[in-house]
């Protein structure tokens, strides 16, 4: 899971919420800022790992995710990745 957008509060939290909802752990978070090339803003940039113990619903999920997403103007990549 990965997320790229403007710097502000509460980014992580935003997403973090929606991953205890469905029981889903951080294993491993990387975050750093960058800044745009054109305006110089900061620009958020997350990477992580996830996993969940127990089978999810991945369309309502994903469902929920892209509404965080677009609610926040927030750019992110989700690829799931098989066992």
């Amino acid at each position: 899971f990965s997320v790229n957008v403007a710097d502000n509060e509460g980014i992580i939290y935003t997403f973090s919420e929606l991953f205890k909802k469905y029981k889903i752990n951080i294993e491993k978070m990387e975050t750093e800022i960058s800044y745009a090339s054109t305006t110089g803003a900061p620009v958020f940039n997350l990477k992580s790992k996830l996993s969940s113990q127990t089978n999810i619903n991945q369309v309502e999920f994903e469902s929920e995710l892209k509404i965080i997403a677009e609610d926040n103007n927030i750019d992110y990549s989700f690829n799931k990745l098989s066992n």
